[in-house]
């Protein structure tokens, strides 16, 4: 058996490696081995060099960190809502290199953002502490919150597919659902197109924590399809779902991510993965045919030889036709007409057991798939 034909990722792990690169760069592994051998002071100094990302994350830690903090930022809040404060809001602190908590950490900071300038404006260390961290390292200016906007804005897709892909798409009435496997490279694509509008508009820009995150991220991304290419079953899985087939690939691979090449090696692996089914179910016809014309020939042991003369056996005839439905049927498939329910189906497994007998060999390889 090849392993690496067979081995299937979850799209939501394929998320969380290309998000984190998108945060913190190229070498994740690196920033955390520092982070855990790391004293608190210096954490926040190794924090503070992943732009303003790190220099919000040290300060909701600092503000986090005591009652008296967290109060003097709800005052804030009041202060600035005056009579219209009906209640105020915590702000949210990453779960260290969590890629969902960074993202709901700049979610909240965004909305408190009149609070903690407030906040930064009246700060001062504490005169009898020297060692007390200098806060005005991790202070957000305007081009910070500018940034951060941005990060907030890219990722916010990310986490709606995250949460979207939770769950079992396996579980009873909703096989093929959300996080299923043909909705693997979907999902890359569509995050695909997110990464190539965020490059060309970052393209003539300056350096930055942003600009080079969307490139670290979608170079991860790139080398998930690299990997994916080993296993014809994501490509399959999506040729063989009614609403996409090789349309699908056409329409994104080879025109919008202008990726001929990509639609080509499709088109291969997924017809080698159908030949591979189509000789099996050859191979299970003709010992069926085998069966038969045994006890056909002994029927017919003692009939005249001119009879006889010139006809073919039962297992020629079946073989033969098997052949001809064999190669044919994924092309069959892939050119059928079209109607509107086809657009939108939720459930690819339950309309091929109504398309069983049309198409038996593409039903088995749906069985697999879905």
């Amino acid at each position: 058996m090849d392993v690496g034909r067979r081995r299937l990722r979850c799209i939501g792990h394929i998320i969380n490696l290309v998000v984190r690169a998108v945060i913190f760069g190229s070498n994740v592994s690196k920033f955390e081995t520092e982070l855990r051998g790391a004293t608190d002071e210096f954490s926040f100094d190794i924090w503070a060099k992943k732009g303003a990302i790190g220099r919000l994350h040290n300060l909701a830690t600092y503000i986090r960190r005591t009652d008296q903090r967290r109060q003097a930022l709800r005052r804030f809040q009041t202060e600035l809502a005056g009579d219209d404060a009906i209640f105020t809001l915590e702000i949210v602190v990453d779960g260290k290199t969590r890629w969902n908590s960074i993202y709901n950490m700049i979610k909240r900071s965004l909305e408190l953002r009149s609070a903690i300038e407030l906040y930064q404006s009246r700060w001062q260390k504490p005169k009898n502490d020297p060692v007390h961290r200098d806060l005005t390292k991790d202070f957000l200016n305007a081009a910070d919150w500018a940034e951060l906007e941005r990060f907030h804005d890219f990722l916010k897709p990310f986490y709606i597919l995250t949460k979207t892909m939770e769950g079992n798409a396996s579980k009873p009435g909703v096989e093929g659902g959300h996080g299923a496997v043909w909705e693997t490279l979907k999902t890359m694509d569509y995050l695909f197109v997110k990464f190539k509008q965020a490059a060309e508009e970052t393209q003539f820009e300056e350096p930055s924590h942003f600009k080079s995150g969307i490139d670290c991220g979608w170079a991860k991304l790139e080398d998930y399809y690299v990997k994916s290419d080993r296993t014809p079953v994501y490509r399959a899985a999506l040729a063989l779902h009614p609403s996409y087939g090789y349309d699908y690939f056409e329409r994104h691979w080879k025109t919008a991510m202008d990726r001929p090449q990509w639609y080509n090696d499709m088109q291969s692996a997924v017809g080698s993965l159908f030949g591979e089914y189509a000789r099996q179910a050859e191979v299970e016809a003709q010992a069926q045919a085998g069966l038969l014309e045994g006890e056909v020939d002994e029927i017919e042991a003692d009939v005249n030889d001119y009879s006889s003369f010139g006809k073919r056996s039962i297992r020629s005839l079946n073989t033969q036709r098997k052949k001809v439905k064999a190669v044919s049927e994924l092309d069959i498939f892939q050119t059928r007409p079209i109607y509107a329910h086809d657009l939108d189906v939720a459930d690819p497994l339950e309309w091929w057991n109504r398309h069983q007998l049309e198409y038996p060999v593409l039903y088995r390889m749906a069985l697999d798939l879905f």
